[in-house]
C-alpha cells in the first residue's frame, strides 16, 4: 500500500528494501547514527548465526540450489524474527536492511519459485514493520554503483532480466501489500533521501 505518511505507532521496526546499489545500508548506518535508540540489522545477517548463513548464502562460491536458497534465508528470517521483537520489547527503533520482501522478490519473481509468500509468512511470526521504505532505482544503475566494491554478493552476478524481475516485483508489492510503503527515488541525493525518511520516521 503505497502511502505519503506514515500515521502515529507504536511500532519502531522500519524495513528497507530496494535493488541492489539502491543505497539501503548507507541510509540505515546514518539514521542509526542519527535517531536515538535506535539499532540497524540485516537479512541474511543480523545474529551470530544469521551471520554464518550470509557468508553462505552471499559469499560463498559453492554452487546451492534454488529451493535450498530459498529455505535457507527463511531459517536465517525465523531466528532473526526473535532478535528483532526482543529489541523492540525493549524500546529500540529497529532498521532492517531486507526483509521478507527480499525473498519474494529474489526467490520468488527472480528465481522463479512458488509459495515464497506463505513460507515467509510463516517466518515472520506475525511480525509486520510499521513502513517498509522501497528505494527504487534502475537496476543497471545499481549494479554500476557496486562494480568495484569489495563485497559483491551471488545475486550480483545474475543476469540484468533476473534484476528487471526483482525490481518490477517490489513495485508490485509496495502497490498490493497491506503495510504502508514509501517509495523513494532512489537516484536523488543521499542528503534529499536522508532527510525525507528521517522526516517521516520522526513523524511517527
Amino acid at each position: 500500500m503505497l502511502v505519503s505518511s506514515i500515521p502515529k505507532t507504536d511500532n519502531r521496526f522500519f524495513v528497507f528494501e530496494g535493488v541492489n546499489g539502491s543505497g539501503k545500508s548507507s541510509l540505515i548506518d546514518r539514521l542509526n547514527r542519527e535517531i536515538p535508540n535506535s539499532i540497524k540489522t540485516r537479512e541474511p545477517g543480523g545474529t551470530p548465526l544469521g551471520e554464518k548463513l550470509r557468508q553462505i548464502l552471499q559469499v560463498d562460491k559453492e554452487p546451492i540450489s534454488s529451493l535450498t536458497e530459498l529455505f535457507l534465508f527463511q531459517a536465517d528470517r525465523a531466528h532473526h524474527v526473535d532478535f528483532i521483537k526482543t529489541e523492540l520489547k525493549k524500546g529500540k527503533t529497529v532498521f532492517c536492511d531486507r526483509y521478507f520482501y527480499s525473498s519474494i522478490a529474489f526467490q520468488g519473481a527472480g528465481r522463479g519459485l512458488m509459495d515464497v509468500e506463505e513460507l515467509s509468512m510463516k517466518a515472520i511470526q506475525g511480525l509486520l514493520p510499521a513502513c517498509v521504505f522501497l528505494l527504487d532505482l534502475d537496476p543497471v544503475e545499481g549494479l554500476k554503483r557496486r562494480e568495484g566494491l569489495s563485497e559483491i554478493d551471488r545475486f550480483e552476478g545474475e543476469q540484468l532480466e533476473f534484476h528487471k524481475r526483482v525490481r518490477a516485483e517490489f513495485l508490485r508489492l509496495a502497490k498490493t501489500r497491506p503495510e504502508p510503503f514509501i517509495l523513494i527515488d532512489a537516484t536523488k541525493s543521499r542528503e534529499e533521501i536522508f532527510n525525507s525518511v528521517y522526516r517521516i520516521i520522526g513523524s511517527c
